[in-house]
């Protein structure tokens, strides 16, 4: 299979609803391979991907898709952010109105 001549390292794609970074590209006569960093990767807590090329499935991604991405993984990770900050608030709360006992069977303090 050939490389299309804009599928280079550093290009910006987007590939299944995301968007990424082309990191690295590996071509044999059956097949080209494409490492691929996102965002997915850093909300999901993955490393970057191989996914093989494929017309139509892999393109070159509009400023607008980049926008859109970059947006939608802000909004989760500041949603998760919140939910943290909700319980680190709440557990500290815990802790300072009432020491914790921990208390094991059979073990008395």
């Amino acid at each position: 299979m050939m490389k299309p001549k804009w599928l280079v390292k550093g290009a910006l794609i987007k590939f299944a609803w995301y968007v990424g970074q082309v990191v690295d590209i590996a071509v044999s006569d059956e097949r080209v391979m494409v490492l691929v960093a996102s965002l997915k990767e850093v909300w999901r807590h993955h490393d970057a991907e191989w996914l093989e090329y494929h017309p139509g499935m892999i393109e070159l991604a509009t400023p607008d898709d980049v926008q859109r991405d970059i947006e939608k993984y802000q909004a989760h990770i500041q949603k998760t952010f919140d939910v943290f900050e909700t319980l680190r608030v709440q557990w500290q709360s815990i802790l300072h109105t009432s020491p914790p006992r921990i208390e094991s069977p059979g073990i008395s303090q």
